[in-house]
Order: C-alpha cells, then sequence, then structure tokens
C-alpha cells in the first residue's frame, strides 16, 4: 500500500467491467479513506437487530432495474436501496434531490462493521486512491449542537388543524371513513447552517426499537428517521409485518394503552387494513399477541403479523400493496389517501413513505416516520396522528407533540 492508495485484493466479484473488492476493516488505513467517500447519495441503515449500522456512498449509474437485481443474486454483499415517495409520484421542492438517481440505488462504497466493499464500472484496477477522513458522524470525535432557532413556523397551525379535523368529522358522519392519518410539520429556520451530526446528540433517537436511517442528497438536503415501524421483512416466501397504531405518551402504565378503546379501535383497524391488502398475495398468516413497546418518549401498540407468500412476489410488489398501511394511510386506503391528497397542506415526500435496504437473502422496509428533511438552514419535522370518529382534536395534536420532541 503506498501513502494514497489501498492495495486491492482479487476481486471478489466481477462481470464484464463490473468489480467489486471486500476488504477486511483490520487492515484499512487508520488516517486515509477510500476517495469517494465525498459522492452523493450517503446512505446510513441500522434496523432493529443490528447493534452497528452501516454506511454507503456514492450510485454506480448505467444499470437497468433487472442489471441491478441480477447483480443481488450473485454478487455477495451486494446491497440495494430503494425509496419512494409517500404518494408514489416524483417530489417536489427540495424532496425532487432524492429521486435524482434511478433507483433501486446500487452504492459505489460501503462500509459494514467488519468489512469495505467498493465497486467500480470500467478497467480493473489494481488500487484504490485514498484521502483524508472526511467529517461524518461515523468519524466525529465531537458532535455540534443545533443553532439557535430563528423562527417556527407550523403547518397546519393549530386552528388549521381544527379545520381539518371539522372536515373529517363530516366524513366520519357519512361513514366514509374508518379512520384518516392527520399530519403536520413545524418548520425551524436556524441563525446557521445545519450540521447534520447534531440530530446525534439526541439519545432519544438510539432506541433498540428504532431503525436509524440518514439520506444525504448532497451537502445541505438529507431526510433522517428514527422510525419504531416495519414495513415489510421478507425472508424468501415468509413475509414479516406489524400494525404498529395506537400511541400514549410516557409515564403511564402499559394497562392503560390496552385498556384504551379508541387506540384499540385503531390498532384494529390497521390489522384489518393489513390482512386485506395482504390477501390476494398469501397462502397463510399468523398473528403474534398484541403488545406494548416503550420508546423514549411515547408507548405504542403493536402486533406482529407474518404471511406465506405465493410464488413470485417480489419485494417491489410488497411495497406498492402495502404501502401505506391504515397505520400511515387511512381506511378505507382509497378515500383516506384522497383526502390526504386534497387537504394535508404539503408534500409529505419521503416521511411516512417506503424505506428498502434489499440483499439476496433479506429484503426489508422500514416506514420513514419520527423524521425529519434538513435543509441549509431549515429543519422540517413531522408528525401524524390516526384519526377515528372517537378521537380528540386537542389530544390528538399533543401525540403530534410528543412525536416531535425528539427533535427539540
Amino acid at each position: 500500500m503506498s501513502a494514497n492508495t489501498i492495495e486491492l485484493p482479487s476481486p471478489e466479484y466481477h462481470l464484464g467491467d463490473f468489480f467489486q473488492w471486500s476488504l477486511p476493516k483490520e487492515k484499512l488505513p487508520e488516517t486515509l479513506t477510500p476517495i469517494g467517500l465525498e459522492l452523493f447519495p450517503r446512505i446510513h441503515w441500522k434496523n432493529r437487530e443490528q447493534s452497528e449500522g452501516e454506511w454507503h456512498w456514492g450510485h454506480l449509474a448505467g444499470f437497468t432495474f433487472d442489471e441491478k437485481m441480477d447483480l443481488l443474486e450473485k454478487a455477495p454483499h451486494t446491497i440495494l436501496f430503494h425509496w419512494q415517495n409517500f404518494f408514489d409520484r416524483e417530489g417536489t421542492g427540495e424532496w425532487s434531490k432524492f429521486f435524482d438517481h434511478s433507483l433501486p440505488i446500487l452504492p459505489q462504497i460501503s462500509l459494514f462493521p467488519d468489512k469495505l466493499v467498493l465497486r467500480h464500472v470500467g478497467k480493473r484496477l489494481d488500487r484504490w486512491p485514498c484521502g483524508p477522513w472526511p467529517s461524518s458522524p461515523l468519524f466525529a470525535s465531537s458532535v455540534p449542537s443545533l443553532p439557535s432557532v430563528l423562527e417556527e413556523k407550523l403547518n397546519p397551525s393549530y386552528d388549521g388543524w381544527k379545520s381539518k379535523w371539522s372536515l373529517l368529522a363530516k366524513e366520519f358522519e357519512t361513514q366514509s371513513l374508518d379512520k384518516v392519518v392527520l399530519s403536520r410539520k413545524k418548520i425551524r429556520s436556524f441563525r446557521a447552517p445545519l450540521d447534520t451530526r447534531s440530530l446525534w446528540k439526541s439519545k432519544e433517537f438510539f432506541q433498540k426499537d428504532n431503525y436509524h436511517i440518514s439520506i444525504e442528497a448532497d451537502a445541505q438536503t438529507s431526510f433522517h428517521s428514527f422510525t419504531p415501524e416495519c414495513l415489510f421483512k421478507l425472508e424468501g416466501r415468509l413475509c414479516q409485518t406489524e400494525a404498529l397504531a395506537g400511541s400514549m405518551g410516557r409515564g403511564r402504565k402499559d394497562d392503560d394503552l390496552l385498556k384504551n378503546l379508541k387506540e384499540l379501535e385503531e390498532h384494529e383497524i390497521v390489522i384489518e387494513g393489513i390482512v386485506e391488502d395482504m390477501e390476494h398475495l398469501s397462502e397463510g398468516h399468523h398473528f403474534g399477541d398484541i403488545q406494548v413497546i416503550q420508546l423514549g418518549y411515547i408507548q405504542h401498540l403493536k402486533t406482529p403479523l407474518s404471511f406465506t407468500l405465493k410464488e413470485n412476489v417480489s419485494p417491489l410488489d410488497l411495497c406498492r400493496i402495502l404501502h401505506p398501511t391504515p397505520a400511515l394511510g387511512g381506511r378505507p386506503k382509497k378515500k383516506a389517501l384522497e383526502f390526504i391528497q386534497n387537504h394535508g397542506g404539503f408534500d409529505p415526500g419521503l416521511y411516512g413513505a417506503p424505506i428498502g435496504r434489499l440483499e439476496k437473502d433479506v429484503q426489508e422496509y422500514a416506514v420513514g416516520i419520527r423524521s425529519a428533511l434538513l435543509t441549509e438552514n431549515e429543519m422540517h419535522i413531522f408528525a401524524g396522528a390516526g384519526i377515528t370518529a372517537t378521537s380528540n382534536a386537542d389530544s390528538e395534536w399533543r401525540e403530534t407533540e410528543e412525536k416531535m420532541r425528539p427533535f427539540s
């Protein structure tokens, strides 16, 4: 290894002009890093089972969707990332930056807890150029605090929330809707540019039941989700999903949530919606026991669900069918989504959207809640509440405040 390069071993996989190398982490230089970590998108992923997360940089273009899926089957350590806008359309405004690449994303560089994987299209390489370690949360010795807030706006305002509530009440009276998720966001403007590492100071995010997902579209624009919700995990024909709905602030007993009729009603609507959506894709299902999961700031009702899929059901098929479950959309699904689209008031983008990590044997999608969009000087913080005919506007507003609290 020369001063500014890593000597590459024989490729662990190559096909045509595609090459992939895997290097054990203990053999990496301590003061240098492979050139490429300045690339975008930058993705961090940690699921609920991982004790350490993994990092991915860049996107190898020039592959068709089928070629990427073929690499997933044949090349070891190949990871693809896939996400979509909540409404499965191109994002508007800052969200458009997350859809500049053809999805799914094939990273150029992947750093796992035990190895570095490099991918290249072109001539075979013997060495990979290196540079100084970048300034990122992975390598930071100290994490900065958020700058002071200059201004805070609400979308909708509390009065706007009550107005939407009145519209929903009419829908519930006619029984055209069983449930709708009403969402809102805070937009905080800061006195100085934001450093994404500032979010890492909150211990609320690092709960064992949370995913930790960060997607940096460019140097000023990033999305961060510390979500407790799995859309599905697919291993072979076994699809594991969950109903995560029905919430209450911490400080109450588990029994308080398990005996709350409004929260139980909302939870049952989500179970029924998932089973209905999965009916034509599966050959059987199993329900786990309802449980209360405790996060640092809120608690939720959760029921694990598993389905045996029919042959040839792809993860993208599941994504299209399951998203959004009634936990993020409502029921009936079409009618609820029409209400959200007509009265939501903002483009949700990746908030509440499916974000997936695909490898050969396991494909897993999380739901992008407990999330924020960061731009150069702004943070857009999102939260929603499941509304049924027995809901109370004030208590649901307070619930969204609890869900936003970790970003405060």
